[in-house]
């Protein structure tokens, strides 16, 4: 039987109506960000520092691990993407996040001055801030007061923000003339052992490994004194991705937690995963 006209676009309707909705669902997953990271190859850099162990661990022939490393491949292979890993000093790896010649850093502190280029996802770790400094101050030096009276010279390293009371007393420091801002933790632990400098700050997993791995001798360095734990991010640059890809991210690591992911990774280097990074 022959439809007339007005029968054919009555029909035509009638089916579109039926069917926007699974089309409209079908153009979503076309277009989603995993779906167009995979079709366009997607790459994320991702900017680690030397000696950051057990965040980020120099490996043979280029190649890296370590916690966040682990954390942010995941998060990346959740969108489809694979992770290109840039080594940088910490200074200069913040310069190029903000640049958007890399795509993410990690164990990032919130601050407004780092808001204006980077999207924050986590908190993934909790960070605890220790002053790392000469056993021949271990008696005298016990708390801030005591660093600002005693006559030494404190590293810290460069473009690092930290929590206020850290940055008072770094402020403090400075205007005492007794602060010097050195490329990376690296070299300020070089300057220790050689004597350039009496202490520095330090990430407080960082400072442990210094004495596990052997890098500092317990009968020469030690903890002075420590500051409160506070949470750092993974930071994405908004200069390099859209919002579609960071949103995508946020997602993943969301997508993460939820399914233990985040929870396994930590173990995986035997630590426990902080209550403020899972939420509960």
């Amino acid at each position: 039987m022959k439809l007339s006209s007005p029968q054919q676009h009555r029909i035509c309707k009638r089916w579109l109506t039926l069917f926007a909705p699974v089309l409209a669902l079908f153009s979503v997953l076309l277009t989603s960000p995993c779906s167009v990271a995979q079709e366009q190859g997607c790459q994320l850099r991702f900017a680690v520092s030397e000696r950051f162990a057990p965040y980020h661990i120099a490996l043979s022939e280029g190649r890296w691990d370590g916690l966040s490393v682990r954390l942010f491949t995941r998060m990346a292979e959740h969108i489809g993407c694979q992770v290109v890993v840039v080594n940088a000093p910490w200074s200069r790896a913040l310069h190029l996040l903000a640049n958007g010649e890399v795509d993410a850093l990690s164990n990032v502190s919130q601050h407004p001055q780092r808001a204006a280029f980077a999207r924050f996802i986590g908190p993934m770790a909790m960070e605890g801030v220790v002053m790392l400094g000469n056993k021949a101050f271990a008696s005298r030096v016990t708390n801030q007061t005591e660093l600002l009276l005693a006559p030494m010279i404190v590293g810290i390293t460069q473009g690092t923000f930290y929590d206020r009371q850290v940055t008072l007393l770094a402020e403090a420091l400075q205007k005492a003339d007794k602060l010097v801002s050195i490329v990376s933790n690296h070299k300020l632990l070089e300057m220790l052992k050689a004597g350039r400098i009496d202490a520095f700050f330090e990430e407080s997993s960082v400072a442990q490994r210094h004495f596990v791995t052997g890098r500092l001798s317990p009968l020469d360095a030690q903890v002075l004194f420590a500051f409160p734990r506070h949470p750092v991010f993974f930071a994405i640059s908004q200069t390099s991705t859209d919002r579609t890809l960071q949103q995508a991210l946020a997602k993943a690591w969301q997508a993460m937690l939820e399914a233990g992911e985040v929870t396994s990774i930590y173990r995986q280097f035997g630590l426990t995963v902080p209550v403020q990074v899972v939420g509960h």
